[in-house]
């Protein structure tokens, strides 16, 4: 049974190799990848990628993926606190879906309030981010990619293709 990962990125500067690497190796191991994005037929990366978006935010259709992937770069952050982003959120969780979130995107789910208890890292060049998770007792791994249950975090760009191969190791599970 083909297996679908739903990628969702910023309308602008999402993290050009964040997407890109993960979307890569998910193709590569025969998954169907749609990309998603609010407000936006293309959206555009930080380094000058532009994506056509399959499916609008507010069509998707959570019980349609196996796994949701929050991309990162400077654009997530106006993801962090968007209602309808948060609904997605708990929604996959209801669902047991496989959650996924690289370098600021983590935050995204922090917001959302379904971290505690969790393993988690995130891009934390200011330490900002590490600090507000290990204020709320949630623990910080400062691993490039942290697998705990339904949920796979990392770290940034350098990460990218290790998160990609992490989220497909958990799905073949």
């Amino acid at each position: 049974m083909q297996k679908n990962i739903l990628m969702i990125i910023a309308p602008d500067d999402f993290q050009d190799l964040e997407y890109a690497e993960p979307k890569a190796v998910f193709e590569e191991n025969n998954y169907k990848v749609e990309t998603c994005s609010k407000g936006t037929d293309i959206a555009f990366g930080k380094y000058g990628a532009e994506v056509k978006i399959d499916i609008e935010l507010s069509k998707v259709k959570v019980e349609n993926f196996n796994a949701i992937v929050f991309v990162g770069g400077p654009g997530a952050y106006s993801y962090i606190e968007d209602e309808e982003i948060i609904s997605l959120v708990h929604q996959a969780v209801e669902e047991e879906k496989l959650i996924c979130a690289i370098c600021i995107a983590p935050m995204i789910l922090y917001s959302a309030g379904i971290l505690q208890g969790k393993r988690v890292t995130v891009w934390d060049g200011d330490s900002h981010q590490s600090t507000a998770l290990l204020n709320s007792g949630i623990e910080y791994t400062g691993e490039d990619v942290t697998v705990d249950e339904n949920l796979i975090t990392a770290n940034g760009p350098d990460a990218a293709e290790k998160f990609g191969e992490e989220i497909v190791k958990k799905l073949e599970m």
